[in-house]
C-alpha cells in the first residue's frame, strides 16, 4: 500500500489515505496522502483535541437530554456507522468503492469553552 507508515488508524481511499491518531489517545496530527504522492497535516478546526476527554460524550449527552434536545449518541449514529463498516467489508470483498445509500446529518461541532 503507497505510503503506508502503521499509524494506529489508516484509511484508504480513491482519493488517496487518512492517517488518524489512536483514539484511545485523544491527540496527535491527522494526516492525508493525496493522489500527488506528498502528506499534508490536515488542520483541526474543532476542539477537544488537546488531551483526555473520555467523558466528554456522557457529559454530552445527559445535557442534551436535561435540555429536551437531541444528543449525539443516537440510534441514526450507530446505524450510520454499522452502515459504513459494512460498506468497508463489502468494498474489500468486491474491490470496488462503495457508497451508502443512506445520508447521515452530521451534528454540529460542540462548542469549546
Amino acid at each position: 500500500m503507497q505510503g503506508h507508515s502503521h499509524a494506529p488508524i489508516e484509511i484508504y481511499g480513491t482519493e488517496g489515505t487518512l492517517q488518524v491518531p489512536d483514539p484511545n489517545i485523544f491527540g496527535g496530527p491527522v494526516r492525508h496522502l493525496g493522489k500527488n504522492g506528498k502528506w499534508r497535516d490536515v488542520v483541526l478546526t474543532h476542539g477537544f483535541g488537546d488531551r483526555d476527554y473520555r467523558g466528554l460524550g456522557v457529559a454530552e449527552m445527559a445535557s442534551a437530554m436535561a435540555s429536551g434536545a437531541a444528543h449525539r449518541a443516537s440510534d441514526t449514529l450507530a446505524l450510520h456507522v454499522l452502515e459504513v463498516m459494512q460498506a468497508i467489508v463489502n468494498s474489500c470483498s468486491s474491490a470496488q468503492a462503495r457508497r451508502n445509500s443512506r445520508i447521515y446529518e452530521r451534528a454540529l461541532a460542540l462548542r469549546t469553552v
